[in-house]
């Protein structure tokens, strides 16, 4: 019992070590999932301002000044559809935008995706007065970059921009940048994050429940160990108190009339011991007075399929007449057909007056 009690806790401690190992790799998981996708997502993003810098005319950009005096020039005009069909073609981006940078480090509006009328225009110089300071760095660089969630005047977004270079000196002469809301973008990885998570809460579950189910099994198989014993002990008390009492069991087939019938049956009856009792060698040792009562009892019994029906008789053998009784019930298939007889047979001779 002991080795059986140290390997039950053993299995146990294994289990619950490797439901911790689950849920510790299921958290790192889960932000390494999240971080994936967040990557993921900038090099996209990334990749989408690149290419919507290629479409830019470094010429065009070359040619406006900055100021309201672009909104009469071809130039302006040719970049403002431009930057109209980018935000069209791209739905989940809120601006598109072209940004220039003064000598004074302050970067300004050259054209954006917005109509005139729209509260959220920005026309020709208007000055951005909210840039984190690797916007004006990245612009002297003239490299492209994609900028973690941040809150202006307009919300708060993930941005990509990519520079748009004079084709002669390398000079960057803007950058284009797209803006994308920034709770779509973070929806996207907690979404990612949480398929991830949910999967190891559903392991973890799974085995926690197994545990605690081979835990049970365990204490079950446990409690019928212990008790197993003491079971074979009665039943041997039990046989013996029957042996004693003359009392012996028997079952009877109602399709075919075989029986079966214990050791204390067999001796009650005066029966040899045969392989395959049926009822008519059991009915052959009833006295020939009782026989016909009896057969009607069982057969009225079937019919009738008693919980309980009981008689007596005289049995006669080769040497000894007995008086016994018996007593049995009747069960049912689930179709309500009588399939079986069982029940006792006991020698009561001395109790019969």
């Amino acid at each position: 019992m002991h080795i059986q009690n140290s390997k039950k806790a053993g299995f146990i401690a294994v289990a619950i070590a490797i439901t911790l190992v689950i849920i510790f790799a299921g958290v790192f998981a889960t932000f390494k999932v999240g971080a994936m996708v967040s990557e993921k997502q900038k090099e996209k993003l990334l990749v989408r301002a690149e290419n919507a810098a290629i479409l830019i005319d470094a010429d065009s950009v070359k040619s406006l000044q900055g100021s309201d005096a672009d909104l009469s020039s071809s130039s302006y005009t040719d970049l403002k559809e431009k930057m109209m069909k980018l935000k069209t073609v791209n739905s989940d981006a809120r601006f598109f935008y072209l940004m220039g940078l003064r000598e004074t480090n302050q970067l300004f509006f050259f054209v954006d995706s917005e109509n005139p009328t729209s509260e959220d225009y920005s026309a020709p110089g208007d000055p951005y007065n909210e840039p984190a300071p690797e916007e004006i760095s990245n612009f002297k660089k003239g490299i492209a970059y994609v900028q973690n969630p941040y809150t202006d005047s307009w919300g708060t977004w993930v941005s990509a921009s990519a520079p748009i270079k004079d084709t002669q000196t390398g000079a960057t002469l803007a950058v284009i940048g797209i803006d994308i809301d920034a709770h779509e973008f973070q929806t996207n990885v907690r979404n990612a994050s949480l398929l991830v998570g949910g999967i190891t809460l559903f392991l973890a579950l799974f085995l926690l429940y197994l545990i605690l189910y081979i835990k049970k099994s365990h204490e079950q198989i446990d409690f019928i160990s212990k008790h197993s014993d003491d079971m074979a002990v009665s039943y041997s008390y039990l046989k013996e108190a029957e042996t004693i009492a003359e009392l012996g069991r028997f079952t009877l087939n109602v399709s075919n009339g075989s029986m079966d019938l214990d050791d204390t049956a067999f001796d009650v009856c005066d029966l040899p011991q045969v392989a395959k009792p049926d009822l008519e060698l059991f009915m052959s040792r009833i006295d020939v007075a009782d026989r016909d009562r009896v057969r009607k009892i069982i057969d009225e019994a079937v019919v009738r399929q008693l919980d309980s029906f009981k008689t007596n008789f005289k049995i006669v053998g080769e040497s000894v007449t007995k008086t016994v009784l018996l007593t049995g019930t009747v069960r049912s298939s689930q179709n309500g057909k009588a399939v079986r007889v069982i029940g006792t047979i006991q020698d009561i001779t001395g109790n019969v007056a």
